[in-house]
């Protein structure tokens, strides 16, 4: 339904200040509605009442992350940074994400939204939210999330990006030596740019750094390679499936595992 549905119907009934106030209630709970499902209807109602200030609820989307399973969803930071565009007090709500990022200490997902936020206002040319991502970088405060704003820092700066990453690995790598670090993370970089030679830059850079250093021969060390993953054996064959199928057993038969079986088998 047309949120402006609600204002038709107030101004039929004499357009009474208690009637715009229901309005402004219905629209608000659509809109706020809308907004935690990640639907574009909160855009549209944005747009259509650009007298009402839904920043509130938009700095709240903003500083949580509203979806069910944000692993499967994705990131909204694009979504959400097109509410703030519209909202009309764009200034206070960049300010208030910049604040939440370096202060955010318990919701890995929230941090992760702010990350890409900030990114997004950053590559519009906001230097404090490019800062932040470098400061909030720097902090582990959220077990596990060491690895939250790399591909910011990437995206934004590329090969200089990635040797202030390697700088700031390579000193935790030398206060805790137990701390794991492999290649995957050059050797993706250097696939998505192929112009530029990613471990003979990082060399250069580590011979006046030796956090960087540090970072380098550890990946080197632990080189990444989806060759070195244990390989299952191939027991997917005919005697396989009717053994399983002659005991009774449930078993189920995975597409990767139908590919190895031949016509004839099948």
């Amino acid at each position: 339904m047309d949120p402006l549905f609600y204002k038709k119907e107030a101004e039929s009934n004499g357009g009474s200040q208690l009637n715009m106030i229901k309005v402004k209630m219905n629209i608000r709970q659509r809109f706020r509605q809308s907004l935690r499902c990640g639907t574009g209807e909160a855009y549209y109602i944005l747009k259509k009442n650009r007298g009402i200030d839904f920043s509130k609820d938009i700095e709240k989307a903003a500083l949580t992350n509203y979806a069910y399973d944000p692993q499967c969803e994705g990131s909204r930071a694009f979504y959400i940074s097109q509410l703030i565009e519209l909202s009309g007090r764009k200034e206070h709500l960049v300010e208030a994400v910049i604040k939440a990022l370096v202060k955010e200490r318990e919701d890995t997902w929230n941090l992760q939204q702010l990350f890409g936020l900030a990114k997004i206002f950053a590559e519009q040319g906001n230097t404090k939210a490019k800062q932040a991502i470098y400061k909030r970088f720097k902090k582990r405060a959220i077990k596990y999330s060491g690895c939250l704003g790399e591909q910011e820092i990437l995206e934004l700066d590329g090969i200089e990006g990635l040797k202030h990453i390697a700088e700031v690995r390579g000193k935790i790598l030398t206060k805790k030596p137990e701390e794991w670090e492999d290649s995957f993370l050059v050797d993706d970089f250097q696939k998505k740019n192929p112009k530029i030679k990613v471990y003979a830059e990082l060399k250069k850079a580590a011979a006046k750094n030796p956090f960087i250093k540090k970072y380098l021969n550890t990946i080197t060390k632990h080189k990444w390679s989806r060759s070195e993953r244990p390989k299952r054996p191939n027991k997917f064959n005919y005697e396989f499936v009717k053994e399983r199928i002659d005991g009774g057993s449930k078993y189920p038969v995975l597409p990767g595992m139908a590919r190895r079986l031949t016509k004839t088998a099948i």
